[in-house]
């Protein structure tokens, strides 16, 4: 659990520990219909992570902050992004060759998958 107040002012998170936090509790997402095809990248975590999030955002490079929710029995925290240009100019790259275990073969084929729709939308 990470609290903004735990937190030095100018904590940095070292690449190793953001590849473990993905490789453990990151999503990448495919959805597709016969006109549409969405990619996504998405990390869940307890909202007493919020803080943690919010490094990891600020170390890859993506815009969208991540966002608190909170239900009757639980509450959450979730950074994501949809954004292709995103998905292809930062996370990927900042990630490829990082993530390990389970995951990995996962990351591996989202990862052909968005670069062949990529290049199918160039052409």
């Amino acid at each position: 659990m990470v609290s903004r107040e735990t937190l030095p002012a100018q904590t940095r998170l070292s690449k190793d520990f953001i590849a473990g936090i993905i490789s453990t509790h990151g999503s990448f997402l495919h959805t597709h219909s016969a006109r549409v095809e969405q990619f996504g990248f998405q990390i869940k975590l307890t909202a007493t992570n919020y803080a943690l999030l919010e490094l990891i955002r600020e170390s890859i490079g993506l815009k969208r902050p991540a966002r608190l929710f909170r239900e009757k029995n639980s509450s959450y925290t979730i950074l994501t992004t949809r954004s292709k240009k995103e998905l292809l100019t930062k996370l990927i790259p900042y990630i490829d060759g990082e993530i390990i275990g389970p995951k990995l073969a996962h990351f591996e084929r989202w990862k052909a998958l968005l670069n062949n729709d990529s290049g199918a939308r160039q052409n």
